[in-house]
């Protein structure tokens, strides 16, 4: 279903005639024109526009020709193609302005040409378009909008702004745009006062979202809390800071009690090579105390975690001009402890991020090289004070800008092995949309879709986690899609282990589950999706009596799939298979005994692409003539 919104105000419209109409002009001719021709009279012209002769049909003089229009005048119109608006997984709103209807302007404005046009939009997956929204009249330049809806979610979409007159048509410039991805469930919830800036941070407490914010070093500092039970957000205290306290690779980390600590951060002036400022917040106060320095001088690369482990804070402090040093904060003392810099990095820069899960510390390097893109991503045991390099984050254009990461197993029965991070902008700044899974136990990155808003441009967190939901503030320039002030949230529900099988028998009944649903299934094991709950393998091991497949003669009709796809060889091809398969992921022994059941797709690696064509075969009656 397609509809049409214009914002174009239609003040009359031409009817078109065989005959030409020769109407009186409303107003006193110029002195002079056409003074013995019966005065100035309008017309209507062939391509439909108004122009003037003297009365009897002489056509005006060159005196007179700057302050009436004449046919001869008009010109094609002219249309630009703006941004998109209102994007949804489905819809959108497509947004285009009349410059010109290509009637023309004389000195006497009442004498000017006037003509209708038609505007509207051409748009598809392709620069050939292949549609088109219901075209709208006007006579005077207007911007004007249509909305759209059926789309593909996920999907990116061409379009153009058209207009057309009596003379011609006319097009605006090709412009895409890409539906959000209704795979995850991103929530629109109440934007944040401003836009981002050049110091800003998100943090999560139990209750509470935080937003500290400043433009520049110039401006004043902002501090802000959202309540989720009202969707509403608050101004807090800011007392006793400075103008600018806020600087590039503000930090924020709550200690899951009453305070909020803050690494200000830096610029990558040489004003700031001394700043080191540490700060922390009491939040049942509403008030900020100054703590000891950190031990050297902050910038972009900033990064701050609190360890249940030990109950201390773990930092990243400077950038890469300046280098960067990797510490321990310990809260009782007031005191700061160098620790070992991962070996394989000198600094960390934009983007910087820590996590903390049990004795371990996860760390993004960050965007050290604007023009060299990275997504190195290492972690730190406290124990033994060492690193161990992990598979990069998969983000092509390397993380910058608002990359982040998030862990909330600590809060969240079934995450105890997920983290979740955002991109950021990548090394060239281009906005970032992406949303990934990190999987511990497995080592592995999974893509979790798209965020609906870009972030990028500033450096700071947009992750946060508060009353059972993963939030993100967008936190990029006001100029860019969704105003750089959108905030929203995402639900992620605790879950019952009786869940699992509950949801298999109400899509799939008491005996068989399609293909669609274990899909969806292992859709939410790897990218922690809740449909209702989150699974576990442990989960999925629990209800193979719910197979997929058929459940006939296995040694009848088997096919090459039918070894390969047995992965426990018990003769079929169940739900039980993909649980073992599951195990068998990222642990290079089992892989060595098990090359010839799990490795489906014979690339001699067990991974997802085995899991995902296992799924793909399962039911197929080709593949699996009578069962396995």
């Amino acid at each position: 279903m397609r509809s049409a919104n214009w914002r174009c105000l239609l003040l009359f419209s031409i009817l078109i005639s065989l005959l030409v109409v020769i109407l009186p002009a409303d107003v006193v001719a110029r002195s002079g024109c056409c003074a013995w021709h019966g005065g100035v009279c309008s017309y209507q012209c062939w391509h439909g526009g108004i122009g003037y002769k003297c009365c009897d049909g002489t056509f005006l003089s060159s005196t007179c020709d700057p302050y009436y229009a004449e046919c001869d005048e008009y010109t094609n119109p002219q249309v630009t193609t703006d941004a998109v608006t209102s994007i949804t997984a489905d819809s959108v709103t497509l947004n285009g302005n009349l410059d010109s209807t290509g009637a023309p302007v004389t000195l006497e404005p009442e004498h000017s040409g006037l003509i209708n046009c038609q505007v509207w939009f051409e748009y598809g997956k392709t620069t050939a378009y292949g549609y088109s929204t219901p075209k709208q009249s006007t006579s005077y330049p207007c911007s004007f909008s249509a909305n759209i809806q059926d789309l593909d979610s996920d999907t990116t979409y061409h379009f153009r702004a058209v207009a057309s007159n009596g003379l011609g048509t006319v097009y605006g410039s090709d412009t895409i745009f890409m539906t959000e991805d209704s795979s995850t469930n991103w929530i629109p919830i109440a934007d944040a006062p401003f836009s981002g800036g050049y110091g800003e941070a998100v943090i999560g407490t139990e209750d509470y979202i935080y937003i500290a914010r400043c433009y520049n070093i110039n401006s004043d500092p902002y501090f802000v809390r959202y309540n989720p039970s009202t969707d509403t957000w608050s101004y807090i205290s800011v007392q006793g800071l400075p103008d600018g306290a806020f600087r590039n690779g503000l930090s924020l980390e709550w200690d899951r009690g009453d305070y909020i600590y803050a690494l200000f951060g830096g610029r990558y002036s040489e004003d700031d090579n001394t700043r080191c400022l540490f700060y922390r917040y009491n939040i049942p106060g509403d008030s900020w105390e100054q703590l000891n320095d950190t031990p050297h001088a902050q910038g972009a690369g900033d990064a701050l975690t609190w360890s249940e482990y030990d109950g201390n804070l773990y930092a990243f402090v400077g950038n890469s001009e300046r280098g960067s040093v990797f510490a321990r904060y310990n809260a009782s003392t007031d005191t700061w402890v160098n620790l070992s810099l991962n070996p394989s990095w000198s600094a960390t820069d934009d983007g910087a991020s820590l996590v903390a899960i049990g004795g371990d510390i996860y760390a993004l390097k960050g965007e050290v090289d604007e023009t060299v893109p990275n997504g190195d991503f290492a972690r730190y045991n406290i124990t033994t004070d060492t690193w161990v390099n992990l598979p990069d984050i998969p983000e092509t254009g390397g993380v910058g800008d608002g990359a982040s990461l998030l862990y909330i197993g600590d809060r969240v029965e079934g995450h105890d092995d997920h983290i979740f991070a955002l991109g950021g902008g990548e090394a060239d700044e281009d906005p970032g949309y992406n949303f990934y899974g990190y999987n511990t136990s497995q080592s592995q990155w999974n893509e979790l879709g798209s965020i609906p808003c870009p972030v990028g441009q500033y450096v700071g967190n947009r992750l946060a986690f508060a009353d059972d939901r993963i939030y993100y503030w967008q936190g990029s320039p006001s100029r860019w899609d969704c105003g750089g002030d959108a905030f929203y949230a995402f639900e992620i529900s605790p879950y019952n282990a009786s869940d699992i099988c509950e949801w298999i028998l109400s899509l799939g009944g008491p005996d068989y589950i399609g293909t669609s649903e274990l899909d969806l299934l292992l859709f939410a094991y790897f990218g922690y999706v809740d449909i209702g709950f989150i699974p576990t393998t442990a989960e999925i091991a629990g209800c193979t009596k719910y197979y997929l497949g058929y459940d006939g003669d296995s040694m009848t009709g088997c096919s090459f799939y039918c070894t390969t796809g047995d992965v426990n060889s018990d003769g079929k091809v169940r739900i039980s298979d993909v649980h073992l398969l599951l195990n068998y992921l990222g642990d290079p022994t089992l892989h060595q005994i098990n090359k010839t059941r799990g490795n489906v797709n014979s690339d001699n690696t067990i991974n997802v692409g085995d899991v995902i064509l296992l799924l793909n075969h399962m039911g197929d009656p080709v593949k699996y003539p009578l069962g396995c």
